[in-house]
């Protein structure tokens, strides 16, 4: 049974934090700066993310969850990237919600990280009361909309204040948001995944999750090692521009090195496209793969081709291989 709200102390948090600080030290960014309005913090989250110093502490500190909630690691599914949030003064956060209405399972953890400046105005709320979560739970699934007044609603919010060194571990039908910082302090934290790989409440792609191999946790997902080739192909309902902006935006998040990019002949189907497969296929490419905006760019025959050649071309919009 999943627990429903529950603060955890972990040594990884403290060196996370310390480690992230430290990432940030590069930029002249110290802990006791107010405000981060000249960077982009949550760049610099993802940057930190992909560090091998934080993907050591970031799985020990899953590996403690896992003890703590007495998950059969076996089973367990780890989110591969964590959520950063940047929450300033005056900002709108998240409305009321619970994560098992964004797709989550009904056995999946929700671990928060604070990072800086948790207070009452700029950290988020839950409902205290289990059983008050439920009646709310049954009035949302009638009228939806009401979670946008949860305030007038009766029930007792409670504000997530961890102690030094603590996250916040809650379950995917926790209700919890928050619609306003209402302080002056600039909050910054992330959040991550526990679930259950067969789990089937659950609408993510648990494939891209870390799994336990026996051994250790490890992704069980391609790996997007080498040289990949952007391709663009304009006439396939999908505007050139915003192609380019979904396959930057998403190789940036999964760090996939593109070094070269092609645009498509219109005119005569997809040529260029099996040009570079053919190449791939004879090891005569200096690409590895290619990265396309979507698959529905692509003809028919183009997939047929891919599939029969077996080259490596992900779909940066669905997040798949083909």
């Amino acid at each position: 049974m999943a627990i429903y709200f529950e603060y955890f102390q972990s040594d990884s948090i403290k060196l996370i934090r310390e480690q992230f600080f430290n990432h940030l030290s590069s930029k002249d960014i110290t802990e006791t700066d107010n405000s981060y309005s000249g960077l982009n913090i949550r760049d610099e989250f993802f940057n930190f993310f992909k560090t091998p110093y934080f993907n050591n502490l970031y799985l020990s500190l899953a590996r403690d969850v896992i003890d703590f909630c007495s998950i059969d690691e076996n089973l367990a599914a780890i989110q591969p990237t964590p959520t950063p949030r940047v929450f300033r003064p005056e900002d709108h956060g998240t409305s009321y919600h619970c994560d098992y209405w964004y797709g989550h399972g009904i056995e999946t953890h929700t671990i928060w990280v604070p990072i800086k400046g948790v207070t009452s105005g700029s950290t988020f709320n839950y409902v205290q009361d289990p059983k008050e979560n439920e009646r709310l739970l049954e009035n949302f699934t009638k009228k939806p909309e009401d979670t946008f007044n949860l305030k007038n609603l009766d029930c007792h919010l409670q504000p997530v204040l961890p102690k030094e060194n603590q996250c916040a571990i809650f379950n995917s039908k926790t209700i919890h948001g928050s619609p306003l910082n209402s302080s002056t302090n600039e909050r910054l934290s992330f959040d991550f995944r526990i679930a259950l790989k067969n789990d089937k409440t659950s609408t993510k792609d648990l494939n891209s999750y870390y799994f336990f191999n026996g051994k250790q946790f490890i992704l069980k997902s391609k790996i997007y090692q080498g040289r990949y080739l952007k391709y663009i192909t304009g006439g396939q309902h999908l505007n050139t521009m915003n192609q380019h902006i979904i396959i930057e935006g998403v190789c940036k998040n999964l760090n996939i090195n593109i070094v070269a990019q092609e645009a498509e002949l219109e005119r005569f189907g997809q040529p260029i496209f099996a040009m570079h497969c053919k190449a791939i296929k004879s090891a005569k490419s200096k690409f590895d793969g290619i990265i396309v905006a979507s698959i529905d760019i692509l003809e028919k025959r183009t997939i047929d081709l891919i599939k029969t050649l077996n080259i490596n071309v992900f779909c940066a919009l669905e997040g798949e291989w083909i």
